[in-house]
């Protein structure tokens, strides 16, 4: 366990091994974008902007997606899959401009008030 702890395409290959399962080539290609975006972020100080969110979510259902294809429980899916319309509503809305400033964050007033 050990050697494997921070090797975690390792991991998967060895419980796909084990398994006999098969990850679907989407999730696949979508876990690659995940965690190289990850890596990004950790490693190079990637900032991610506003305009760039969809990123960290679509991340973030990534890894919901795996865990539910790696857990392989069709009830513990509908569980967490329950209501994730509601958690996601209002995420793509932005009410304020926000600038940096040299003297700090500038939070500028909203254009509809």
């Amino acid at each position: 366990m050990q050697a494997s702890r921070n090797d975690f395409p390792g991991r998967l290959r060895q419980y796909l091994k084990l398994s006999g399962r098969k990850m679907p080539e989407q999730l696949t290609k979508e876990l690659d974008a995940t965690r190289n975006l990850r890596h990004a972020i950790v490693h190079n100080a990637l900032r991610i902007t506003f305009a760039e969110s969809g990123k960290a979510h679509r991340a973030a259902d990534t890894g919901r997606w795996i865990y539910n294809w790696l857990e392989n429980s069709p009830l513990r899916r509908d569980v967490r899959e329950k209501r994730v319309r509601m958690r996601t509503l209002g995420r793509h809305q932005k009410l304020y401009d926000a600038e940096i400033s040299p003297t700090g964050v500038v939070v500028c007033k909203p254009p509809f008030k």
